[in-house]
């Protein structure tokens, strides 16, 4: 089944640079309604333009012919450009905001060709010649051609028909290529507020050349050659003394010397812009590594280690999400002298809307939000026997055979979801054609899962000990004094009633003419599977290896830190032993912490999912898996869902400060105890002469022996006692050794 943004590629491994090399690269941009005609764009060439092509249009046998001419590889998901992905905050904090202004003023006026039947009819049809013309037509129109409106377009088409599209995704590299000259005597234009001719600067220096870059390059390795300590400064004096100095003999008398004069400034480089090119040739890590040395700085500062049928074609066509307060407290199982509860918990359920199957579910804590909705998503995409395994369940793949990704997604158009970038991101990563949003509060628009929850809370919630089921009288206990499920417990019996709800709930309505020929089953989930096999193709089933793909698309954003020891996120601690990790370890420990942006799985704290550039492919990006430290397997926080650690993260908080308080109290009754102790010491020497002498005080060996004897003594009286000889006398010979009795 082929699918919108599937890469149709041909590759190459490059023994010598270890790299793999993209021969050919083609991303299906659109499908028809049909599903018979698809729009084909040449990525290599789209790439390297500002206005890729029309994408070619093949029906389904041309392009089959196409993909076994070509011998193109299939069924991976072509990965786009970061920026299609990058949120506007993301943008904004990076100072682009003349680039989001652009775009925002080029969709505006394309936004009424994007239409999915308008784009339809561009791609398959007649073309949009009528409306282009339209459009320039338009008072106050700033585009005259009609190409300016076909370039806009199909950059739109090509790149995921997303606006971000319409950005420059080589926005990071804007300023970086400036030209810089060879050598002093070619034309030479100085960057910064100086002018073409630095007519505008205070100084005279000229910029910077390539050779100046190698000779400041090549004098800091003589330095380091020769172990000296680095110092900036006595660089910068060898640089200037070899490259920025005149050399004149001079006859004093009748000898001849050597006299050295510095060039004029139009000649040297300034020692501000030595000292910024020196940080951009050696890094911190470099710098520290020449001052301290490659023994030290491994051993000081090296790192250690988110009708309803209409229009929908078959399964998997689209899903529908919500959530909703169960009416069920939820036992608190950490703390063991008290019954406590966590409150009524949010369930999130995900239906196929064709067969009103279950394929996914999410239950957590707080408001409904984006972030529930993104677990939930994952969930219903991915295979349900690794998620049961968490929670002490053993499933079969056929107990549950839901492990789909839909073509279309519809929630609630709340606040609590950002819909523009969901929308952007799944477009562009997983080839998702549609995000649906519904008014807020409108359950009926959302009739399939707004049911499946009526059915859970009717049957299993209202009839379980906390639960809510009638309005409560004021003298009647509170149901969350009688709270039995733990989290759990409760995710246990959601999966065994969801698992009962898609093999015995009754859907005769929802059998077709095909369904009854070949006389399925009436459950949801024989019509799930029927409808996927003749319907869809078969589905876009996933893999394991597509969960950090998956999970980076639904998931939103959240920072962690980078520290020399480990990644913190939220409290807790998290290790790779990937090398691209421990690289950022090691940038820490010399640069000092910074951000990097990571994505979580609410109800696990064993994982985080990091992002980054594939080495053998640099077009495609890699996901790293990032574990939860448990040194000795006693973290605490193994395997809990997110809400129940930070509220333990937060109860320890509360329990280091009353430790705090109790140590401090208990100082204060030591130091009311010590006090008088040392003022009785005080009044017992007060009386006798103060030592003037500034030596050492005499005869301390021969009282510190006398002390050792006491000690003895002592210790042999404790034993007598501990035997029964408490009455007997302990012999202790004193003449012999002792050679004063002063002060006894």
């Amino acid at each position: 089944m082929r699918y919108e943004g599937e890469h149709l590629y041909h590759d190459e491994l490059d023994h010598q640079r270890e790299q793999v090399i993209l021969r050919m690269s083609f991303r299906i941009c659109h499908i028809s309604q049909c599903r018979e005609f698809y729009a084909v764009a040449d990525m290599l060439q789209a790439m390297k333009v500002a206005n890729p092509p029309k994408p070619k249009v093949f029906n389904k046998a041309q392009l089959t012919q196409f993909i076994k001419k070509h011998g193109l590889k299939t069924g991976q998901a072509y990965d786009l450009p970061e920026t299609l992905s990058t949120s506007d905050t993301a943008l904004l904090k990076q100072g682009y905001k003349g680039w989001l202004a652009k775009r925002d003023d080029k969709f505006r006026k394309i936004a009424s060709l994007t239409a999915p039947h308008l784009v339809e009819q561009y791609l398959y049809g007649k073309g949009l010649g009528e409306e282009i013309a339209a459009l320039i037509a338009t008072p106050g129109s700033t585009w005259k051609s009609k190409g300016a409106y076909h370039n806009a377009l199909n950059r739109f088409i090509v790149f995921g028909m997303v606006p971000n599209a319409l950005v420059s995704f080589k926005w990071s590299e804007i300023g970086k290529n400036y030209p810089v000259a060879d050598t002093p005597d070619d034309p030479i234009i100085k960057r910064g507020r100086g002018g073409k001719h630095n007519q505008n600067s205070l100084s005279d220096f000229r910029g910077i050349t390539a050779r100046d870059k190698k000779n400041i390059e090549d004098v800091v390795k003589q330095w380091i050659r020769e172990g000296k300590k680095l110092s900036r400064r006595k660089i910068f004096d060898r640089y200037q003394d070899a490259f920025e100095v005149s050399t004149v003999v001079r006859q004093v008398g009748n000898s001849e010397i050597l006299y050295h004069d510095l060039l004029p400034p139009e000649k040297r480089i300034s020692p501000r812009m030595f000292y910024y090119h020196f940080n951009r040739i050696f890094s911190r890590a470099d710098q520290l590594k020449m001052k301290e040395g490659s023994f030290k700085f491994e051993k000081d500062h090296a790192a250690r280690q988110g009708t309803a049928l209409d229009g929908i074609m078959g399964a998997t066509h689209r899903y529908e999400v919500d959530a909703t307060v169960l009416d069920l407290y939820v036992r608190y199982p950490y703390i063991k002298h008290a019954r406590y509860s966590m409150g009524r918990p949010t369930l999130y359920f995900v239906i196929d809307v064709y067969s009103t199957m279950i394929v996914g579910f999410y239950l957590g804590f707080g408001a409904p939000n984006a972030d529930g909705v993104a677990q939930a998503m994952v969930n219903a995409c991915m295979c349900k026997v690794e998620l049961a395994k968490r929670y002490g369940l053993v499933l079969d793949k056929a107990d549950w055979p839901a492990s789909f990704i839909p073509e279309e997604i519809t929630i609630d158009n709340g606040t609590e979801y950002p819909n523009n970038l969901i929308a952007s991101i799944l477009k562009a990563m997983l080839g998702i054609k549609a995000f649906n949003f519904t008014a807020v509060y409108r359950g009926d628009a959302k009739g399939t899962v707004e049911g499946t929850f009526n059915i859970f809370n009717g049957e299993v919630a209202h009839f379980q000990a906390g639960s809510i089921f009638k309005e409560r009288d004021r003298t009647e206990q509170h149901p969350s004094n009688h709270a039995v499920w733990e989290y759990d417990s409760l995710v246990r019996k959601i999966f065994n009633f969801i698992i009962l709800q898609n093999k015995s709930a009754k859907r005769l309505a929802k059998c077709g003419y095909q369904a009854m020929v070949d006389d399925i089953g009436m459950s949801p989930e024989s019509i799930f599977l029927h409808s996927l096999a003749n319907d869809m193709n078969g589905g876009r089933k996933t893999a394991p290896s597509d969960e950090a793909r998956l999970r980076w698309a639904f998931l939103p954003e959240e920072e962690a830190t980078v520290r020399p020891s480990c990644i913190f996120f939220k409290g807790l601690e998290y290790l790779s032993n990937d090398n691209r990790v421990i690289r950022l370890h090691q940038l820490a420990a010399s640069e000092g912490t910074f951000p990097i942006i990571v994505k979580r799985v609410r109800d696990w704290t064993n994982h985080l999912f990091y992002r980054v550039k594939s080495q053998r492919n640099p077009s495609a990006f890699e996901y790293i898996k990032l574990t939860l430290k448990n040194h000795n397997n006693n973290s605490p926080y193994l395997g809990m869902p997110w809400d129940i650690a930070s509220h333990q993260l937060k109860w320890l908080k509360l329990k280091i400060a009353a430790h705090e308080e109790y140590a401090a109290r208990l100082r204060q009754h030591m130091r009311s105890m010590d006090e008088p102790e040392f003022d009785k010491l005080m009044g017992q020497i007060a009386l006798l002469p103060e030592n003037e002498r500034k030596a050492i005080v005499p005869r301390i060996k021969e009282f510190k022996a006398i002390g050792k004897k006491l000690n003895t003594l002592t210790h042999a009286r404790d034993v007598m006692v501990a035997l029964g000889f408490e009455d007997e006398e302990v012999e202790f010979e004193s003449p012999d050794t002792f050679t004063t009795t002063e002060g006894f």
